[in-house]
C-alpha cells in the first residue's frame, strides 16, 4: 500500500528534474552568429528589416562578460523599396547577468542589432514550469520592464527545449513606447537563447521579429 502511494506521489508532484537553470554562459573567446528579421506596418508603410551578428565573447568578471558585437550584414525595405543603411561598426558591449548589454539605445543602427539582445534576457535562476519572473532593465534613456513565466518543454527544429512565455514594455524617455509578446527558447547545454520571437505594438503601429542562434 504504501509502495501505491509513493508512485501515485511521484506522478502527481513535480519531479525536481523539471526545473531549469535560465543562467547564460559564455566562454571566453568563442563567438555565436545570430540572426534578427523585423517587419510590420506602420504609419509610412510596410517595413523589413534583416541582420546578421556575430558575438564575440570576451572576459569575464563577476557576474559580467565583455564581448563584440560584429554585424555580418544588415538591410530594410518600406514598402518594397530598398533603404540604403550603413553597417554600425563594431560594438563593445558589457553583458550582465541576464545575458544583455547593460547600455543600449533605440538610435541609429546600432539599435537594430543590440536591442533584439535585450529582449533575450534570461532570468539567471532556477525555475520549475509555471514559474515567474520579473525582468527589469534600465539606463539613461530606456527601461525594459515585464514578467515572464516558464512554460515547459517545447520542440524547437526536432530538439525539445525549455520555452519562456513574456509580457514586457519597452520605454524610450522621448517617443513612444512598445508592448510585446515574446517566446524565448533557451538551449540549456549551450547556455544561451536559441530563438526569440514576438509581436510588438508601438502606438498604431504594428510590428513581429524573430532573433534565431545560427551557429
Amino acid at each position: 500500500m504504501i509502495g501505491t502511494f509513493t508512485l501515485i506521489a511521484a506522478l502527481l508532484i513535480p519531479s525536481t528534474q523539471e526545473k531549469v537553470n535560465f543562467s547564460p554562459r559564455f566562454e571566453t573567446g568563442r563567438s555565436s552568429t545570430y540572426t534578427f528579421e523585423f517587419g510590420g506596418k506602420t504609419n509610412q508603410g510596410d517595413v523589413l528589416a534583416k541582420a546578421e551578428i556575430l558575438i564575440t565573447f570576451g572576459d569575464k568578471k563577476d557576474t559580467k562578460t565583455s564581448a563584440v558585437v560584429t554585424t555580418k550584414s544588415m538591410s530594410m525595405t518600406m514598402n518594397g523599396q530598398e533603404q540604403s543603411s550603413s553597417l554600425p561598426g563594431d560594438l563593445s558591449v558589457t553583458l550582465d547577468e541576464h545575458g544583455v548589454p547593460e547600455s543600449a539605445s533605440l538610435q541609429g543602427s546600432g539599435g537594430m542589432v543590440l536591442i533584439p539582445m535585450v529582449f533575450a534576457y534570461l532570468p539567471n535562476k532556477e525555475l520549475a514550469p509555471g514559474d515567474t519572473f520579473d525582468i527589469a532593465w534600465k539606463t539613461e534613456s530606456l527601461s525594459y520592464k515585464g514578467l515572464g513565466t516558464f512554460e515547459g518543454l517545447e520542440d524547437l527544429s526536432g530538439k525539445k527545449l525549455p520555452k519562456l512565455k513574456v509580457k514586457s514594455r519597452l520605454e524610450p524617455s522621448e517617443g513612444d513606447a512598445g508592448d510585446l509578446d515574446l517566446h524565448i527558447w533557451y538551449d540549456p547545454q549551450l547556455g544561451q537563447v536559441a530563438k526569440l520571437e514576438g509581436t510588438a505594438k508601438v502606438g498604431n503601429d504594428s510590428f513581429n521579429f524573430t532573433y534565431t542562434r545560427k551557429s
